[in-house]
């Protein structure tokens, strides 16, 4: 059943996602290169997006010189999730879109069987990629292939799960449906959150480069492709910070370690002008509750069940706390480097469920009263001899015979007409 079913559905969305973030890469680098004289070739250019490719469906990109003379060696992890997102993102819609479109109702278990399918051709995918981030004369620069699949197919399963969550109903049946029902709304208010901050984040941006390069001899539309792509994850340390989140960084050392934790009212403390950012947050998480709220069942009392958003929020902060952290590493013979930016997930965990739970009451009071329209019970659980009878539909009582006339009895007379 695994080996006949729809391989050509799978290829195609494997392939439609890892291509459009590999064209995606592509034209940055071109339009960043374009008209320079630094001596690229075809290959440094194949080389560089697939690394850019790998990296970002989470690969390590890693530095070695042991050969050469100073033996130095070392590794690099981020994700330009510019390039995540809209590569996992179409994978997602194409694979739901594809159930959508076929006849009958799929089952969880021919679901199931064509995720692991998109996932065997993802990771072959993935490997080509990983084998062409090679190419080009630094020969020094390699992606690690073992993490590039495999956090790759981590990535797909938490892609695909949202997507069967926001578009096949028909995998939650019975008790499921019911709480499929309370986290739709809160789930797709969180990624419109996500696509919103990176959507700001990147005019705040550019608006930024275009006054401090305005009067040098860098070419600003060199560097706006770039900065496209890393806008959501400048978003997300945008957004983790202004919640109150704080950013730990931690340098290890031949001598030791050190860390460090820098929150937003660090950096209210040096200007009072930071003191907008966790404003515009706020704003932006009301915002989030509305949008919830509209999508949300209706309670009895006509309004919105809200309060689910604090056990999603939270959940997609942390996916998104996860996502953004940088980590680096060098080594040069016995003298070794390590270092990381990342957020603390329990607090991100217990900011994102207060502030989903004050944003989503907030959003089932700013949206009107409906028709009371509760959630879809879950069915009751079945006895363990067998399932409940069913009762049978009651039938329509049937009218009595009309009485016969007793004999010797007067007929009927007749009814008075009028003239």
């Amino acid at each position: 059943m695994f080996f006949s079913g729809d391989w050509v559905g799978a290829i195609r969305v494997a392939l439609i996602g890892v291509g459009a973030m590999f064209g995606l890469q592509l034209v940055v680098t071109l339009v960043t290169v374009v008209g320079l004289d630094i001596g690229q070739t075809g290959s440094d250019i194949i080389g560089e997006v697939s690394r850019n490719v790998s990296l970002a469906a989470g690969g390590d990109l890693r530095f070695d010189s042991s050969s050469s003379f100073s033996g130095g060696s070392g590794t690099l992890s981020y994700r330009p999730l510019g390039l995540t997102f809209l590569g996992f993102g179409l994978m997602g819609a194409l694979f739901v879109r594809r159930f959508n479109r076929s006849f009958g109702v799929p089952s969880p278990l021919q679901i199931g069987l064509q995720a692991l399918r998109v996932g065997v051709v993802l990771s072959g995918a993935l490997l080509l990629v990983a084998l062409l981030g090679r190419m080009g004369e630094t020969e020094l620069f390699k992606v690690d292939v073992f993490s590039t699949i495999f956090f790759g197919l981590i990535t797909l399963a938490l892609t695909l799960g949202i997507a069967a969550v926001l578009g096949l109903p028909s995998l939650f049946p019975g008790r499921a449906a019911h709480y499929r029902a309370l986290i739709f709304g809160p789930l797709r208010a969180s990624l419109i959150l996500a696509v919103i901050a990176s959507v700001a984040t990147a005019v705040i941006l550019i608006v930024i480069l275009l006054v401090q390069l305005g009067d040098t001899f860098i070419d600003p539309w060199r560097v706006v492709p770039t900065l496209l792509l890393l806008a959501p994850n400048v978003a997300g340390y945008a957004l983790l910070l202004g919640m109150g989140v704080p950013l730990n960084g931690t340098t290890e050392t031949l001598t030791g370690g050190t860390s460090s934790s820098t929150s937003i009212l660090d950096l209210t403390d040096t200007d009072a002008r930071y003191w907008l950012w966790p404003l515009v947050v706020i704003a932006l998480l009301v915002l989030t509750g509305i949008i919830s709220a509209r999508r949300s069942p209706i309670g009895p009392n006509g309004r919105p069940i809200g309060y689910w958003l604090a056990a999603v929020l939270p959940v997609v902060l942390l996916i998104y706390a996860m996502l953004v952290p940088v980590r680096t590493g060098a080594g040069l013979g016995f003298l070794s480097f390590r270092g990381s930016m990342e957020f603390d997930p329990l607090l991100t965990l217990l900011l994102g469920a207060a502030f989903g739970l004050g944003t989503g009451y907030l959003g089932s009071v700013f949206v009107s009263r409906q028709t009371p329209a509760p959630v879809p019970a879950p069915p009751p659980p079945a006895p363990a001899g067998g399932p409940l009878p069913q009762p049978m539909p009651e039938s329509p009582p049937t009218p009595p015979p009309p009485a016969e006339p007793s004999p010797g009895a007067p007929p009927n007379p007749p009814s008075p007409t009028t003239g």
